[in-house]
C-alpha cells in the first residue's frame, strides 16, 4: 500500500525516481515540479527553486515515486 508524505504548511520539495527511472522533483502542494535526466540535475533544480520558497525543505524519497495523483505525492512502500 502506498504511503503519503506529510503535507504541512511549509513548502517541501521531494526528489525521487518514478518506475521508469526518471528523476522527479515535486513540491507537495503542487507549486512546481519537473522531470530530469539525472539526480544531480534534479537536486540542482530543487536547491535553486527551494531558495525562492520561504521555509522550503528538500527531501529525498526513500522509495520510488510511484505517481502524482490529485496534487498528493505518493511513493512506493
Amino acid at each position: 500500500m502506498p504511503t503519503q508524505y506529510d503535507v504541512g504548511s511549509a513548502p517541501c520539495l521531494v526528489v525521487g525516481r518514478d518506475r521508469a527511472g526518471h528523476w522527479l522533483v515535486r513540491e507537495i502542494h503542487g507549486l512546481l515540479g519537473g522531470i530530469f535526466v539525472s539526480r544531480e540535475a534534479a537536486l540542482h533544480f530543487a536547491r535553486q527553486e527551494g531558495s525562492a520558497l520561504p521555509g522550503a525543505t528538500i527531501r529525498l524519497s526513500r522509495g520510488r515515486v510511484a505517481s502524482f495523483e490529485t496534487g498528493v505525492l505518493v511513493k512506493a512502500a
